[in-house]
């Protein structure tokens, strides 16, 4: 795990928690692309830790000796590594190394470093309470569990199987024609394609004070499409308006007004469709849980989308503008393209 740091005021002192970005420690590509993320954020300073229960396994010595001799011209190294074996309170930590050359076993910085002065718990300790950390409070005021591993998470967006994906598999070719059509009324029937986009909105957004659960259900008791839909032909038309880029950014606004109600649908969606429309369905998503302050579940539901459609455009710009932390710019990003997309359907409607 990479940790940006940016100075902040007047005190050289005071930083500001930058970008948090993950790799996996076998993989030397994403290592390089976290380091890029943290290069591009301009960060003041990198921060790494590494984790794993065997720190002296080939991969963690690899990944050790990378981060250690990184950085180059005009762009920092790793001005400290640390290691753990989980993220959890009380787990012990230690210093693997810093740019100043000290380690937990040393207990000291060198002569002259700026750490000189530094505390013991820079050196080693135990991770502080997990559940009380800032970036916990969008998982507490949604009822999740912040111990919730990668692989839990990930299971939340799993394909289903069974017959409410065999009941969708009736109505994929539809929706695709469905989707099709709807973009070829651009011009010729603007108000047709204006009221199927006005329906999946209220499917999304169906009204103040009516705001659901999210993220609803669970990978072991998922939502049914029942719950979520009233027809087959609300499921297709939906899943038709996630068929096609020009189409799926029109839900955006409603989904950033009404996220848990929109995600229940979107999800319903992810899990019974495939391909485009899939990968899709879990963009806007990640957009939901964004706007819930649930961003470690909207990047994992970006690596979903690029797990089922690789090179999947939305999904990949979400993962680079989440993975430097640019949340807040990944919504405003969003909304602003929905509004311009509205605004071209309404004057197509007038012209």
């Amino acid at each position: 795990m990479l940790i940006g740091l940016e100075q902040h005021g007047p005190d050289p002192s005071a930083f500001a928690l930058g970008p948090i970005v993950r790799a996996d420690l076998g993989n030397q590509d994403q290592l390089e692309h976290a380091m890029r993320a943290l290069e591009f954020a301009d960060q003041d300073v990198h921060l790494a830790v590494i984790i794993t229960r065997i720190p002296n396994s080939r991969l963690a010595l690899e990944a050790a000796y990378f981060l250690e001799h990184s950085g180059s011209d005009g762009v920092p190294g790793i001005a400290a590594c640390w290691h753990v074996s989980e993220v959890a309170s009380g787990t012990p930590y230690t210093l693997l190394f810093d740019a100043a050359g000290a380690t937990a076993t040393t207990a000291t910085a060198a002569p002259g470093s700026p750490l000189a002065d530094a505390p013991a718990k820079y050196f080693s300790g135990a991770v502080p309470s997990v559940v009380g950390a800032p970036t916990m409070r969008g998982l507490l005021e949604n009822g999740l569990l912040p111990e919730l591993n990668r692989e839990e998470i990930a299971l939340h967006f799993e394909s289903s199987s069974g017959a409410e994906t065999r009941r969708c598999e009736a109505l994929y070719e539809a929706a695709y024609t469905q989707g099709r059509l709807l973009i070829e009324q651009r011009f010729t029937r603007p108000e047709a394609l204006l009221a199927a986009v006005e329906r999946g909105c209220e499917m999304l957004n169906p009204g103040r004070g009516h705001e659901a659960e999210f993220p609803a259900g669970s990978a072991t008791k998922p939502l049914a499409l029942d719950d979520c839909f009233a027809s087959d032909e609300d499921v297709q038309l939906l899943a038709a308006l996630l068929s096609h880029s020009h189409l799926r950014d029109s839900l955006i606004i409603d989904i950033v007004e009404s996220p848990g109600a929109a995600a229940q649908r979107l999800l319903c969606i992810a899990r019974n469709f495939t391909g485009m429309i899939r990968a899709n369905a879990l963009s806007l998503w990640a957009i939901a849980a964004v706007e819930s302050g649930l961003e470690p579940w909207g990047f994992a539901a970006l690596r979903a989308a690029q797990e089922e459609l690789p090179g999947h455009s939305l999904s990949a710009v979400q993962r680079q503008l989440m993975a430097i932390g640019e949340w807040e710019g990944m919504l405003d990003t969003a909304v602003a393209g929905c509004r311009l997309l509205w605004g071209e359907i309404e004057d197509n409607c007038v012209a």
